[in-house]
Formats: C-alpha cells, sequence, structure tokens
C-alpha cells in the first residue's frame, strides 16, 4: 500500500562515528557549513516503538543556510545512531502539523515506530522514525512552529520556500 508523505520536507540525516570529521568531509562534499554541535545529552530521553528506553545522542549538528539542509548525528552504543562510519544516510525528515496523527497514519499502511521521544503513554510525540522493511527510515517531526525551528536551525530563509511559495 502506497502512502503520501503528511508533510514538508525537512532534511536528510547523516550518521557518523566522528562528528568532527564528518563535519569537514560532508561540509566540503555538499558545499555547506554547520552550526555549533549540541551535546546530545541535551536532547529529551528516547524510548523504541514498544516503550522501552534505548540509548541517545552524543552530539549532533545541523546544517546553516543552503543548499541543503543536513542532520549530522553522532550517536551512543546500542542508540539507532550508532555507527563505525564516518557519513552513512539514515534518514529523511519531515515536518509534520501533528507527529502522532501522522505517525498512525503511516502505521495503517505497514510502517513501525523505530524510536521516539520518551513519554508515559508510549505514543509518538515531538518526533519519530518510521521503518518499513524495503524503504529508507523517516522521520516525522513537529512542525507546528516551523518559523521558529527554522530559525533556531539558521534555516529562516527557507520557510516561504518550504511553503511553496
Amino acid at each position: 500500500m502506497a502512502i503520501e508523505l503528511p508533510g514538508i520536507h525537512a532534511h536528510v540525516g547523516i550518521v557518523t562515528c566522528d562528528l568532527d570529521a564528518s563535519i569537514e568531509s560532508v561540509g566540503a562534499l555538499l558545499g555547506i557549513t554547520f552550526n555549533e554541535p549540541f551535546d546530545g545529552a541535551l536532547a529529551p530521553p528516547f524510548a523504541s516503538g514498544d516503550g522501552s528506553p534505548t540509548p541517545g545522542l552524543r552530539r549532533v549538528t545541523t546544517s546553516r543556510g543552503g543548499p541543503m539542509r543536513v542532520e549530522l548525528l553522532e550517536g551512543r552504543p546500542g542508540s539507532v545512531w550508532h555507527t563505525d562510519e564516518i557519513a552513512r544516510l539514515h534518514h529523511v525528515a519531515y515536518w509534520v502539523d501533528d507527529v502522532t496523527a501522522s505517525t498512525r497514519r503511516m502505521m495503517s499502511a505497514g510502517w513501525d515506530v523505530e524510536v521516539t521521544v520518551a513519554n508515559p503513554d508510549a505514543i509518538p510525540i515531538g518526533f519519530a522514525y518510521l521503518t518499513k522493511p524495503g524503504h529508507a527510515r523517516i522521520e516525522l517531526t513537529d512542525g507546528s512552529d516551523l518559523d521558529t525551528t527554522l530559525a533556531q536551525l539558521g534555516w529562516g530563509e527557507y520557510a516561504t520556500l518550504l511553503r511553496g511559495g
């Protein structure tokens, strides 16, 4: 069953074993610069699709400006973001108005929740990674305050473009 992705393309996520080396190599390859990395410990706790805790991130950064939006993630061992490679495509992300509803829609088409923000109700909130055999991993992320998010990531100039303007 095909499903139309429910949001606006946000970024591509690339996992790395060495964030500093990846900032240099991916930046040079794609002609982009990156924001200062932030400590993954600042992120909320994560849970697998069944609600059980899962390891998180070491460090994260996002590209600054264009020509494309990239997120670099260095994961802790055992996390969905852990790799032994300098740069490996991890996910394609979309901003959606309602992460929970959009996730449920994708689950009805055979997608599984891999990781989301840990919460007492064990429902996808904030963001969710969804997987389906034979498909790319998809991230749905909260786009309810898109202008603020874009400005914080240094992507503010794309707000009009992202909305089809």
